[in-house]
């Protein structure tokens, strides 16, 4: 049985390793194909420039459903490699306005496979992080603030502000692991934003959580960025074991996923948050449990397919 084991651990390690390399390779021909010279209109080149591009389409086709199959086997054989990893751990998924709904539910089963409490999603509007609603989103979190909670006087942006107030509500004392807040605490700072139209959630489902994932998309203009990297910071601040995911595209220069890696790796702090990107695949939703793993463990790391991943995740348990 110790060979069975260890041989789906090893499946799995190969499933994500083909499918970051084919999923790398798929998107780079999607997004800059190699189409070299400029044709001109009912020149010799057209045709060939043409069938260039049908053959290299054809082969993003071919790559992109050799992809999807190693996603299937690390999805099929993830939930044997990470059983019981995260057993009486409870995890919080905090979902920016842009994240998919898919993304968000994926990383939520592969919770639940590891064995993690569910402790509440909590989706956060498009006007959580837009500048029209700072002010007003401030003011909320200054006078329904948990007790015992304070909020920085010096960064007054809204994501740092909203970040201490909803870490002082949502988690455990990372030391006695007792709830930071009590739930009437909890439940008014939540309904103040609900009401307010700053974010979402289900009556009941919001419970004290040792860990944090916040998921995001693609990201947006500089108030989206610089007050969810405050956000995310916050939490991890105030002692959550936390991972940010989000798209591939988040990587990109003054990407949120590329400012906490660079943040993470200037102060090389072994606390920073953790982070994965491509999460809209399989591979990085598996990631994102392991991150979780590590977390709690005292680790962290980058991890995904992009250049400025570490590796695609972190070791199995």
């Amino acid at each position: 049985m110790a060979f069975a084991k260890s041989s789906k651990t090893a499946l799995v390690v190969a499933g994500l390793g083909f499918g970051v390399a084919l999923g790398v390779a798929a998107g780079t021909l999607v997004i800059a194909p190699n189409m070299d010279g400029t044709a001109a209109v009912g020149s010799s080149n057209s045709e060939a420039l043409r069938e260039e591009h049908r053959s290299l389409l054809q082969e993003n086709k071919e790559i992109q459903a050799q992809s999807d199959s190693a996603d299937t086997l690390v999805n099929e054989l993830s939930a044997d490699a990470i059983r019981d990893s995260l057993t009486d751990r409870d995890v919080a998924i905090i979902a920016a306005g842009d994240a998919s709904e898919n993304d968000v539910a994926g990383v939520r089963d592969k919770l639940n496979a590891a064995g993690a409490i569910d402790s509440g999603t909590i989706t956060l509007t498009n006007e959580f992080l837009h500048p029209d609603g700072a002010d007003k989103l401030k003011s909320i979190v200054a006078n329904v603030l948990p007790a015992g909670a304070e909020l920085d006087e010096q960064d007054l942006s809204a994501g740092r502000h909203t970040g201490q107030a909803l870490a002082a509500a949502l988690l455990r004392n990372p030391d006695t692991t007792e709830p930071l807040a009590s739930p009437e605490d909890r439940g008014a700072l939540l309904q103040a934003l609900r009401e307010a139209g700053f974010l979402d959630y289900e009556d009941g489902t919001i419970l004290p959580a040792q860990a944090v994932v916040v998921v995001m998309g693609k990201g947006g203009g500089e108030y989206y960025h610089d007050n969810l990297v405050a956000f995310a910071n916050s939490l991890n601040e105030a002692g959550s074991y936390s991972v940010l995911a989000g798209n591939l595209q988040a990587v990109g220069e003054g990407g949120v996923i590329d400012t906490l890696r660079q943040e993470a790796a200037d102060e090389d702090d072994a606390e920073a948050i953790s982070t994965v990107d491509s999460i809209n695949r399989d591979f990085s939703q598996l990631a994102v449990v392991l991150a979780v793993v590590e977390q709690l463990e005292g680790g962290s790391g980058a991890y995904g397919a992009s250049e400025a991943a570490d590796t695609a995740a972190p070791p199995l348990p």
